[in-house]
């Protein structure tokens, strides 16, 4: 069988996949052009943060939730250290709030197929070698057993994107890990 922490790299790149497309999903054109020409972009996103409309802080929120994912999606795609290289090419599918809709769809789409080729090959590698790689999806969890008192969907959330930041909010809020 496959050691524990080449399955846990392997499942940390089928939940980024799913957590990715999640946020494509979740997407709304008013979250993007931020600022005049670009220029202003973090501070129109910090106004929307502070006084802005229910649409405005959804806004703040996704943005939030994509740059949280951009440090576990890196770490999953290139380890710990990037050569220059890697971070450039890294840096030319990241998005920023002063981009065009249609070119951070086009990064998230570029994100979740690159993640995906990447969990392909790496599993095809394992599966070539002799390793027997354990299906990852969908994922067998008898939440019965693991929710003891937290709610099913805080369950099921950290299953599907456990990064560190989850695994520590869960644990400090519910005092386990399922």
């Amino acid at each position: 069988a496959l050691a524990a922490d080449k399955l846990e790299k392997l499942d940390g790149l089928h939940s980024m996949e799913g957590a990715l497309k999640k946020l494509k999903d979740d997407f709304k054109p008013t979250y993007a052009s931020l600022g005049i020409f670009g220029f202003g972009a973090e501070m129109s996103l910090e106004a929307k943060r502070r006084l802005g409309t229910e649409e405005g802080r959804k806004a703040v929120a996704w943005w939030s939730r994509y740059n949280q994912l951009q440090a576990p999606n890196r770490h999953a795609l290139f380890g710990a250290t990037l050569t220059g290289n890697e971070l450039k090419n890294y840096q030319s599918f990241t998005s920023k709030p002063s981009d065009a809709a249609d070119v951070i769809k086009d990064s998230l789409d570029n994100q979740v197929n690159y993640t995906k080729d990447l969990y392909k090959s790496r599993r095809n590698a394992y599966e070539s070698a002799g390793y027997a790689v354990e299906q990852l999806s969908p994922r067998k969890i008898d939440y019965e057993k693991s929710t003891k008192g937290a709610p099913e969907p805080a369950v099921k959330f950290l299953i599907d994107n456990p990064t560190e930041q989850n695994k520590k909010f869960f644990e400090e809020k519910y005092g386990y890990l399922p």
